[in-house]
């Protein structure tokens, strides 16, 4: 299997190429998001996206796994993507399509758990669409695999992985503990990040 992941210290932008899994995912994104720019594009979200009172108390389970394939705006798609493919394509890479694409969902489903959770507890009750939850959760995966991997946080500023996993960990805490209204819930952040740590059988370990 090609390994594309760097050694340690060196700056990291992406893979090579797009692996089998990203590149699904990345069409299956695209391909929402162009659905949600037509006239029924409204009603598309307010049938896919995941709202926490439709969702747990209605049984509308499906809005667990369809929100993360709907985005606000193309910069909300835009930066999603660019981060699963900047992370993702090395992540399977390491570990294989099937347990890549396991991980991402799980991620996502994370991010929808914790965040109706949440809302069960009076903390936010919007609607929620976006792949934020899946692509926190690629990130930890990423520090953990390559933590001294070297990546630009806001492109701009250097920084290694394991301490950029924990900066825009805390960034979220801070924005859900701020009561930011927008739909893409700053919470998911928070269950994508969190989530992956409870699994054993996703293979990945911490390097100091």
């Amino acid at each position: 299997m090609r390994n594309y992941g760097p050694p340690g210290g060196r700056m990291a932008f992406g893979g090579m190429g797009l692996t089998p899994g990203v590149k699904l995912l990345l069409i299956a994104n695209g391909a929402i998001f162009f659905l949600q720019s037509l006239p029924l594009g409204e009603q598309l979200q307010n049938l896919l996206s995941f709202m926490p009172g439709l969702a747990i108390t209605e049984f509308q389970v499906w809005r667990f796994f369809t929100y993360m394939f709907l985005h606000g705006s193309f910069i909300h798609i835009l930066f999603n993507m660019l981060g699963l493919w900047m992370f993702g394509t090395q992540i399977e890479a390491r570990w294989g399509m099937r347990t890549f694409l396991i991980y991402y969902v799980v991620c996502g489903l994370g991010g929808a758990v914790t965040y109706g959770l949440f809302n069960l507890a009076g903390a936010g009750n919007t609607q929620m669409v976006g792949a934020s939850g899946a692509i926190y959760g690629i990130l930890l995966a990423y520090g953990m695999t390559f933590p001294n991997s070297v990546i630009l946080v806001m492109m701009i500023f250097p920084m290694k992985a394991k301490y950029a996993v924990v900066a825009f960990g805390v960034m979220a805490l801070m924005n859900s503990a701020g009561g930011s209204g927008d739909n893409v819930a700053h919470l998911a952040h928070l269950g994508g990040n969190g989530v992956p740590n409870l699994g054993a059988s996703i293979p990945v370990r911490l390097r100091c």
